[in-house]
């Protein structure tokens, strides 16, 4: 239970998701989170038993949050190429309305909170394992299917948190309708590609 109530407990919840994912976890300190949270820094212990639980609880929140968008996908999935495109709309959808949680993936794949070795333990191998399940047999025959979705999440993940350039070099950010459709004509693309629809 909050000791402060919820609007501070939830505003430190949120200074700290956004902080994990622009500074990562090791850069990040409890006077960081306090200060943008307008809250004093024993707050960050009295609300959550410290940054290190905090950080615990923010990733789980990722892995729920993930849950949920996997769980809505499946109602609609088909083991098919059509399926694939709507997996990929499905996750670019996701890390649009959650920014933070992309910027945090980024932030593991440089080995930010390296001893939070359970992170990936339970949420992104597990719903990888089932993305690859729900895929299996769509991707042609002799590509890797698992390095595949890889790729796909991870240049999700990037073009949410660092957008594109146009062909003038003029930088477009995940804000930006323009860039978002056509990142999104790309990511169809690379499915047309790897299930053989085109070529």
């Amino acid at each position: 239970m909050s000791r402060m109530g919820k609007p501070a407990h939830e505003a430190i919840f949120s200074a700290a998701e956004h902080l994990f994912a622009e500074l990562g976890y090791d850069q990040t300190t409890a006077q960081l989170i306090a200060d943008a949270a307008g809250a004093p820094v024993e707050a960050v212990t009295e609300e959550f038993g410290g940054k290190k639980q905090l950080y615990l609880e923010v990733m789980e929140n990722v892995r729920t949050e993930g849950e949920k968008t996997l769980r809505k996908l499946v109602e609609n999935y088909t083991p098919d190429a059509s399926g694939v495109h709507h997996l990929v709309d499905s996750t670019l959808d996701h890390f649009l309305r959650r920014p933070q949680d992309a910027g945090l993936w980024i932030q593991r794949r440089m080995q930010d909170a390296a001893d939070f070795t359970d992170v990936e333990r339970k949420g992104a191998g597990p719903q990888l394992t089932r993305t690859l399940a729900l895929t299996e047999g769509v991707f042609l025959p002799h590509l890797d299917s698992g390095l595949i979705l890889q790729d796909l999440f991870w240049s999700v993940h990037d073009f949410v948190r660092n957008g594109i350039f146009d062909d003038a070099g003029v930088p477009m950010g995940s804000d930006d309708p323009e860039a978002v459709d056509r990142f999104r004509r790309h990511l169809h693309q690379m499915v047309e590609l790897y299930t053989g629809e085109t070529g």
